[in-house]
């Protein structure tokens, strides 16, 4: 008896702009002593107060969502952090391609996918807020200077017919479009089809996502695909770019082309050596709160101020310090480390950066989080089809990020397939803030604070051993 399997991929892909002076006549100057006063970020905040700009209220089901999602972008961090260098995946568009999948499973499958993927809810409600905040997330893009376009689709065999339930879900709630293909007489077709609607999705900037053949007993696959391009809301000026040495963890530097701001954005500097922030893991109760090592953070915002960059800077530039604050790296806590953050002057040192990461391995860590009786032929996605079994097969992950003067454009594609086989404060002084040494850094959506991308930067490209 043969049973179909859910092949998971994904890929993810970041890019900045290209470099551009143009705005040399309202540029911030470079960080020195004749330097002027910055400008009034005026829709940063309330003025004088450091209090952070007001977002369109979203419904207690949406921010739920949000913070279970945020769960499973730090546990999935958590998983993949080992991996030596650069890190930066697209969290966001692998829970929503597994939430839409989820919608099809059953029994121990769906439970065990409840579990990795941290949803505050196990019912119809998962999926009525999923839909609620892909809608919020693209009415972002309604804003000046922000493109953000997010969409799932289903690309079926000629022969196989998903339940009606199912698709009511991917259609309604996650506005998946249905295309049928023929895969087991014309692979090399479906799948050049596939990878021209990622490349389209993606603004072109994943291309062959599906490098490999697909097995002729493929029955459906699903995708998620977006695409994020946005200026900063205080631009760069490329003028002012030097280059200057980037510390790295092992005692070593390397010469990298450093951004310079001065500007009033939102800092804060979290934790103390031998204290620490609350901080909930799954299995709250029976573990103790990670240690915050002393770091400091910025929110860079982005044109429209809806979406914004936030910078993690450990203190101390040593491999512990950075895997501490790792560690600590929570839902929680990042709420918590946004709540304390407050507007004031920042002379801001940023390195220009370019991530490229191989393919990512995804079946392991996902099933470390809980999911792992989805990978097994005793999976249970009977919501998906009543006629077959299907469950989990490869789980594959890509990541490109740029970062330069003018903003920051990003994209990332989700691919799940189906195959048949055998299995308010007073005025602070000015802070700098110089990151010239490894730090992480996270996009995310201010009004829910949603993770949408993820990263780690340690080590610059140029970089030579």
């Amino acid at each position: 008896m043969q049973h179909p399997l859910l092949h998971l991929f994904a890929a993810t892909l970041m890019s900045l702009g290209a470099a551009s002076d143009s705005g040399a006549n309202t540029a911030p100057q470079p960080p020195d002593s004749s330097t002027p006063p910055p400008r009034s970020m005026t829709q940063a905040g309330a003025p004088g107060t450091g209090k952070h700009p007001q977002t369109i209220p979203q419904s207690a089901e949406v921010m739920a969502l949000a913070r279970g999602n945020n769960h499973f972008a730090c546990d999935l961090y958590a998983q993949l952090r080992n991996e030596k260098g650069n890190l930066f995946f697209s969290p966001f568009s692998i829970s929503t391609i597994l939430a839409m999948t989820a919608a099809g499973a059953r029994g121990e499958t769906q439970a065990s996918m409840v579990k990795a993927l941290r949803p505050p809810f196990h019912d119809a409600r998962w999926h009525e807020a999923g839909g609620a905040l892909l809608a919020h997330l693209e009415a972002v893009q309604q804003t000046n200077g922000v493109k953000l376009s997010i969409a799932n689709s289903l690309w079926p065999n000629l022969d196989f017919q998903p339940t009606e339930t199912f698709l009511a879900i991917a259609e309604k709630k996650y506005r998946a479009k249905v295309t049928p293909l023929d895969y087991g007489n014309d692979e090399p077709s479906a799948r050049a089809t596939i990878n021209n609607w990622v490349l389209q999705g993606t603004g072109g900037k994943i291309t062959n996502i599906l490098a490999n053949p697909l097995s002729r007993d493929t029955r459906l696959i699903l995708i998620n695909a977006i695409h994020f391009k946005g200026d900063w809301a205080v631009p760069f000026r490329a003028s002012q770019t030097r280059t200057e040495p980037f510390h790295l963890a092992n005692g070593q530097s390397t010469p990298t082309p450093f951004m310079h701001l001065r500007e009033r954005i939102f800092h804060a500097r979290i934790g103390e050596t031998g204290k620490s922030t609350p901080n909930t893991p799954a299995d709250a109760g029976t573990s103790p709160p990670a240690p915050v090592p002393a770091a400091a953070l910025v929110k860079l915002p982005y044109s429209g101020r809806n979406l914004s960059m936030l910078v993690l800077l450990p203190e101390e530039n040593t491999p512990a310090a950075l895997s501490a604050l790792e560690n600590a790296l929570s839902a929680e806590n990042l709420e918590a480390w946004h709540t304390q953050a407050r507007q004031q002057e920042v002379i801001l040192a940023f390195p220009k950066f370019k991530i490229e990461s191989g393919t990512m391995l995804l079946a392991r860590p996902l099933a470390s989080l809980g999911m792992g009786s989805a990978f097994t032929p005793a999976a249970d996605f009977h919501g998906i089809s009543a006629k077959e079994g299907l469950f989990i097969g490869d789980a594959l992950h890509k990541a490109f990020v740029e970062v330069n003067e003018t903003g920051t454009e990003a994209a990332a594609a989700t691919v799940v397939g189906i195959r048949a086989t055998s299995i308010g404060a007073k005025p602070l002084k000015p802070v700098e803030f110089r990151a010239d040494h490894p730090f992480l850094f996270l996009i995310m959506d201010d009004a829910t604070r949603s993770i949408l991308f993820i990263g780690r930067f340690s080590t610059p490209p140029q970089h030579r051993d």
